[in-house]
């Protein structure tokens, strides 16, 4: 039970909004920039990103998906890794 959970909440969820659905590898860079790193992200943050870096991901949403800024902005509030500190500086602007 630990372990599935501990599996669940780590290694299966969305980085950017902790979705647990449809979740897939997705390049923090985009592959055809040279971005080799890939994290998990649920299927919703992957196709609206695209080959955009994440900033200006993280600002296209604020702007144009309130529903999906919300649970990014959500699921990363108090955590310290470098996404969460990217949603932090784009929703502080």
């Amino acid at each position: 039970m630990f372990l599935f959970k501990y599996l669940k909440t780590t290694l299966m969820t969305c980085k950017y909004c902790g979705s647990l659905w449809h979740t897939e590898k997705e390049h923090v860079r985009a592959r055809n920039k040279g971005g080799r790193k890939t994290i998990k992200a649920c299927r919703a943050c992957n196709r609206s990103k695209g080959s955009k870096a994440v900033m200006g991901w993280l600002r296209w949403v604020k702007r144009n998906n309130p529903y999906r800024w919300r649970k990014i902005r959500d699921y990363n509030k108090g955590r310290k890794n470098s996404i969460a500190e990217k949603v932090h500086r784009v929703r502080d602007e």
